[in-house]
């Protein structure tokens, strides 16, 4: 707890008043070192106020101009304890390998997903929370790879498990049934992916709320994927035209990835839950990754560039410059300062777009910010045909074509 007018100088314990809602009594905070402890007995949900210590007439001064900076409430999940998460899922309890890694006898906590029953194991929120705090990484593994879900990810996890001491997050991986190799069913062919023959996965995320039906749990941050790919009979064209892909039985998303001939692995990112398999396209799969607010854009190759503007959230819409990453796809881009009209020709499509006119078939607008035009994330998906990945943690984007 820091002051605003000296960042440096942590506010003395005798300035502070903290309160539970739960218990209107003042607590009392410890502090040790640079933190303040505050012990929990129970598990349960609760709302911790803090606030500077102030005479009445101060307070009421501040509270009459709606001045609040001198209280702030943080809301206080206690997680059931792994012991006693144990007595109800000891079967598919995977705790052990993030105490593991907590207690300093492994650097991440690693779980052989093999080992559990269509590979679902139940890990609890606290422990998860902790491993994020501790920078530590989750490490799913499986026959064909291994799926790592680092500190970020556990945050954006843990989070939608805040309002639920109770509950237990399960994830799941395993392994489908070999995938017959070819371009069929016509949902592979219209993405023009050869689907290889190696396994599919399953990867699903979920939480477990006693008394409740499962909540799907929503992945906001990148989770690494990695699969083995050596021994594998792949002749040199496969492996230099690989790329992942999400199967939702209606069409399919592409991934891209990144082949290590050294080790002989190829390593992508998901956005989300689902079936994940492994195919090649004739035309190389390439992306470009940039952020919510940040200039710098780097491509699959290695080479980066500058934006100008950065990608904005404007009124809920992720809106990103149009010239550069079209370009970058290979599209063509006119600009008409007359008439504020940018045309784009990528394929045998060619679209217009004028500032502040609603884009054909949608509800959203394009905008021009200092001399460029900023289109929806989502116009890109929808009519270039490329995919898009979005994580909102962190607002990171990641461009496959």
């Amino acid at each position: 707890i820091y002051s605003s007018t000296n960042p440096n100088n942590p506010v003395p314990s005798s300035m502070l008043n903290a309160t539970l809602d739960k218990n209107n009594n003042i607590l009392k905070l410890d502090r040790q070192e640079y933190r303040f402890l505050l012990q929990a007995n129970a598990t349960g949900k609760d709302v911790l106020t803090i606030q500077l210590f102030l005479t009445d007439y101060m307070q009421t001064q501040y509270e009459e101009m709606n001045q609040t900076f001198f209280k702030v409430r943080i809301p206080v999940t206690v997680w059931q304890s792994a012991a006693e998460r144990m007595e109800t899922h000891s079967s598919n309890n995977g705790d052990t390998a993030l105490e593991s890694a907590l207690a300093g006898r492994s650097l991440n906590a690693i779980v052989d997903m093999t080992r559990f029953t269509k590979g679902e194991a139940s890990f609890s929120p606290g422990l998860m929370a902790q491993l994020a705090g501790a920078g530590k990484k989750l490490i799913l593994t499986h026959d064909f790879g291994n799926l790592v879900i680092d500190s970020n990810c556990l945050k954006a996890l843990t989070n939608q498990a805040s309002a639920y001491p109770t509950a237990s997050v399960v994830l799941m991986l395993d392994a489908c049934e070999l995938h017959p190799a070819g371009y069929g069913p016509s949902r592979f062919s219209a993405k023009e992916i050869y689907a290889l023959a190696y396994p599919d996965f399953n990867f699903n995320a979920r939480l477990q709320i006693p008394g409740a039906s499962m909540k799907q749990l929503e992945i906001n941050a990148p989770i690494t994927a990695t699969l083995y790919l050596k021994n594998q009979n792949f002749n040199t064209w496969d492996l230099s035209h690989l790329t992942a892909f999400k199967d939702n039985n209606v069409q399919l998303q592409l991934l891209g990835g990144t082949y290590n001939d050294i080790n002989g692995s190829f390593v992508y990112r998901l956005d989300g839950t689902g079936h994940y398999g492994l195919g090649t396209r004739g035309k190389v799969v390439r992306w470009m990754d940039l952020a919510i607010n940040s200039t710098a854009l780097t491509f699959s190759q290695g080479n980066t560039e500058t934006l100008s503007p950065a990608p904005l959230l404007i009124q809920g819409t992720t809106m990103v410059p149009a010239r550069t990453i079209f370009e970058a796809m290979g599209a063509t881009v006119r600009w008409n300062s007359f008439t504020n009209t940018t045309t784009i020709a990528y394929g045998d499509k060619t679209f217009y777009l004028q500032d502040g006119a609603v884009i054909s078939g949608t509800n959203q607008k394009v905008y021009v910010v200092s001399g460029r035009m900023l289109v929806p994330l989502r116009f890109i998906s929808n009519e270039i045909g490329a995919s898009v990945l979005w994580w909102s943690y962190g607002g990171n984007i990641r461009i496959v074509y």
